[in-house]
């Protein structure tokens, strides 16, 4: 399994902005088309009074390279086991 690094999303970015389907970015890359979905969904940007999702000139999901790598390490750290919650002094 790949992981793709900031550089590989500035291409995918890059891609996506010449109008490039997953596919060929997929096929450029050598991953798989549900990594590419992914990958976009996770560098999406949505406005944050509606909620919806901003399109860029290409009227399809606006991405960014940063974007996606800022959730992704935010996703990172949040990842694993969770430390048991401090007993309660309740009874004491």
């Amino acid at each position: 399994m790949k992981k793709l690094t900031l550089e590989d999303r500035r291409k995918i970015e890059q891609m996506w902005k010449d109008n490039a389907s997953p596919l060929k970015i997929a096929a450029e890359l050598g991953i798989s088309q549900c990594t590419v979905y992914t990958e976009l969904k996770r560098g999406q940007k949505t406005d944050e009074w509606t909620g919806e999702t901003v399109l860029d000139h290409n009227f399809r999901p606006e991405y960014k390279a940063e974007r996606g790598e800022k959730t992704y390490q935010s996703n990172l750290r949040k990842r694993g086991r969770r430390p048991k919650a401090a007993p309660s002094m309740k009874g004491v």
